[in-house]
């Protein structure tokens, strides 16, 4: 409702003998455009969250587990990644 009673209200002008040139018309009617226009505008976001989990895979005695498989589940997108450590038992895995 509230957008029918603006667009009629700037659509109206410019009337004979209000004082308003056909200038402000023309830019009421572009500011009420560019509000229209920002307000319709699905909104994007542009942040976006990644990351790179680095570690090194070892056994009860502090040695290196060479070739185990490691895998990172991302719980807030549903996002799992798997990787194998190298021979050192050194991984890099990016979710």
């Amino acid at each position: 409702m509230t957008l029918v009673w603006a667009s009629k209200f700037f659509l109206q002008y410019p009337k004979k003998g209000k004082g308003d040139s056909v200038m402000t018309h023309r830019f009421c009617l572009a500011a009420l455009s560019a509000v229209l226009l920002s307000l319709s505008v699905p909104r994007l976001n542009a942040q976006a969250v990644y990351g790179s989990i680095v570690g090194t895979i070892a056994d009860s005695s502090g040695a290196a587990v060479p070739k185990a498989k490691v895998t990172i589940t991302d719980t807030g997108r549903d996002v799992t990644v798997s990787s194998v450590a190298n021979e050192s038992g050194n991984f890099c895995s990016g979710i």
